[in-house]
């Protein structure tokens, strides 16, 4: 992934995307393409091309997750809310995702990208099942809540 065109700043939300870019999508989604991310300095980066093919609404950059991937070899569409802005991955933000992304042909994995462990045991109780924690502290390991995979596709 080529993030050469991303510039951070040093906003605790900032920090986790970059860390997220360079660290988790290495790790687990090294074939992934970054079609979105609403934390780049001035301007969302967006993969117009893939953000018509995958049914990306551009009308609700609210309620779109923080950071989008696209794994091609798969078809699935990675969602990633980092706790610092949008908060746990509860079932009403699933539900609100499944909603937005309803007409896109690929399968949703959902992820919740976290500092460390600590953020996400504050909210461990609200976390949907058959997402994903990741931690920038420890970045060479995830949670997955539910299901036979480390990653796999949000059940509808």
């Amino acid at each position: 992934m080529d993030n050469t065109s991303l510039d951070f700043n040093s906003r605790k939300h900032d920090v986790l995307s970059k860390a997220v870019i360079n660290q988790f999508v290495p790790k687990f989604m090294p074939d992934a393409v970054l079609v979105y991310s609403t934390l780049a300095i001035d301007s969302p980066e967006l993969d117009k091309n893939l953000q018509v093919k995958l049914c990306i609404p551009t009308d609700n950059s609210q309620t779109l997750p923080d950071i989008i991937l696209y794994k091609s070899d798969s078809n699935w569409l990675v969602l990633i809310d980092l706790i610092t802005k949008h908060g746990t991955m509860d079932s009403n933000r699933c539900n609100e995702l499944i909603e937005v992304f309803k007409d896109t042909p690929a399968e949703l994995v959902l992820v919740n990208a976290y500092r460390n462990k600590k953020e996400m045991n504050e909210s461990q109780t609200d976390l949907a099942w058959g997402t994903n924690a990741w931690f920038a502290e420890e970045p060479e390991h995830m949670i997955h809540f539910d299901g036979n995979h480390v990653v796999e596709p949000y059940k509808k």
